[in-house]
């Protein structure tokens, strides 16, 4: 897949700053803002503790009515290759990207 090179990479931003914080084992942080249910937090940290998240890139975007859904292939520690995957749905808010919606495949 070939993303165009001008297209505002705000919510890639936003999505990989995420991925990020899960990769420094900071996921009740990351999480805390996410509207999700408390118990899929504790989840989804719970998860990410077993499989400590290592690197990701980007797979594909798509946009439809102001949402931004991204896919990414993840790799995880002590695992070869990206083998899981991770969606995003991010919406902007007054000049302000969000995580709207978030899947993790594991």
């Amino acid at each position: 897949i070939l993303f165009n090179p001008l297209r505002d990479r705000s919510p890639e931003q936003v999505a990989e700053q995420f991925l990020e914080q899960l990769k420094m084992g900071e996921c009740a942080k990351a999480v805390s803002g996410l509207p999700i249910p408390f118990d899929k937090q504790l989840s989804m940290c719970e998860k990410e503790g077993q499989a400590a998240l290592d690197a990701w890139t980007l797979k594909d975007r798509s946009e439809s009515d102001a949402v931004v859904t991204l896919h990414y292939a993840l790799r995880r520690k002590g695992f070869e290759g990206f083998g899981g995957d991770s969606f995003f749905q991010i919406q902007e808010f007054s000049g302000d990207w969000r995580i709207i919606a978030v899947n993790f495949v594991y």
